[in-house]
């Protein structure tokens, strides 16, 4: 019966611990859009602190090198690629960012 209890409370704070701020799986970066001619080409965002970031999918419009953009992300360990370039992502959200 203890064994259960302390089973129990194992699952339960396992459960938890992924519930904190960022439980939503989303973030935002501020980045630029970068082209890669790696493997027939990659885009990619690179953060501003250097963390680049490979979207699953970049709408075509943010297609473009040098552009800089306002992010949500979600980061999708559950996928591969074969540009091994940075953590891929999912772009939830995204939009060119003018400030400077």
């Amino acid at each position: 019966m203890r064994y259960l209890r302390v089973l129990s409370a194992v699952v339960v704070l396992a459960a938890c611990a992924g519930a904190g701020a960022g439980s939503r799986g989303t973030f935002e970066v501020t980045g630029t859009i970068r082209h890669s001619d790696l493997e027939g080409g990659v885009y990619s965002i690179e953060a501003k602190d250097g963390t680049r970031y490979e979207p699953q999918e970049l709408p075509q419009a943010f297609q473009r090198d040098g552009m800089r953009v306002r992010v949500t992300l979600k980061r999708r360990d559950d996928l591969a690629s074969v540009h091994q370039f940075g953590p891929l992502v999912e772009v939830v959200r995204i939009a060119a960012d003018s400030s400077r």
